[in-house]
């Protein structure tokens, strides 16, 4: 999952360093639990201290989804879990976090004050945050998905005037949150079936894979602007070709601006391309002799 990155960030977050203590010369950040208090990193004070976890769940089509806790706990009088709460949350929320090949959101559904029952010196805020995986989609030649990061990486930036983070790419950094000016998009695969309008030949079998495509923007009216121009700029550009095959993107393609970002995506790409058909490898035929008719 992406804990180590979630820690990464937060240490990272300068804002938080007047509320929390410190242990090992760092801020007082946990990833499930706190260490005991007698131990001897400790600093001149234990709190307040952050402690995460996070519950998944499987989800079949994102691999799976979850749950991210924040505990933000205080001692009383000392530090304010209202202060410390509006923090925290703009430090995860609408923020993507990447380890390895996976990559997740996080989305703020809600925060409760809580006090402990046995030390009344102790309270806190916990943050809530959903979780959704945004697995790489990469499979096998022809691959329309990487023809779509490709040309999303080199292509899209030009026509949009802006950079753009293309969830799956190589240059994904650890940690971003979309913009205005630095927005996001993902691409996956809901279908891929025969293709129904290019009849199959011996050289090749014909298929159409339908791309989701999430564009994630800081406002709902970016984000119908950048799928208007995807649409249209695939439709008139008919297709992309890459080293190991030729993709047709001209047909059929549509958009659903009331659809979100998160779930559905806002623009549907129709990918049809050919699969060519090779002959498998036979036995060669070995010591053959012939006869001349009449020796």
């Amino acid at each position: 999952m992406v804990e180590q990155t979630i820690y990464e960030h937060l240490q990272g977050c300068t804002e938080l360093k007047p509320f929390l203590g410190t242990f090992a010369g760092q801020m007082a950040i946990f990833n499930q639990e706190a260490p005991a208090d007698t131990a001897s990193e400790w600093g001149d004070s234990q709190y307040g201290r952050i402690i995460y976890a996070i519950d998944t769940k499987e989800d079949p089509d994102r691999r799976f989804g979850g749950v991210l806790m924040v505990d933000a706990v205080c001692q009383k009088g000392e530090q304010y879990p209202e202060d410390i709460e509006p923090i925290l949350r703009a430090a995860i929320d609408g923020f993507f976090f990447t380890q390895g090949d996976m990559t997740v959101s996080a989305h703020w559904s809600s925060s409760d004050l809580f006090r402990t029952m046995a030390d009344d010196k102790i309270n806190g805020v916990t943050l809530t945050f959903g979780l959704l995986a945004y697995p790489k989609q990469i499979t096998v030649a022809p691959d329309p998905i990487s023809a779509m990061n490709a040309w999303s990486s080199n292509a899209l930036p030009q026509i949009l005037g802006r950079r753009i983070h293309v969830i799956g790419s190589s240059t994904l950094p650890k940690v971003f949150r979309p913009t205005a000016d630095l927005p996001a998009i993902y691409w996956r695969i809901s279908n891929i079936s025969k293709c129904t309008w290019i009849p199959d030949t011996q050289a090749a079998c014909w298929q159409t894979a339908v791309l989701q495509g999430h564009i994630m923007v800081s406002n709902h009216d970016d984000e119908g602007e950048i799928a208007r121009i995807i649409v249209n700029t695939l439709t008139n550009k008919r297709r992309l070709i890459t080293e190991e095959s030729t993709f047709l993107v001209d047909r059929n393609n549509r958009i659903s601006v009331s659809a979100g970002h998160e779930r559905t995506g806002q623009v549907v790409i129709e990918a049809t391309y050919g699969i060519p058909n090779i002959p498998a490898d036979t036995e060669k035929l070995k010591n053959i002799t012939t006869h001349m008719k009449g020796e």
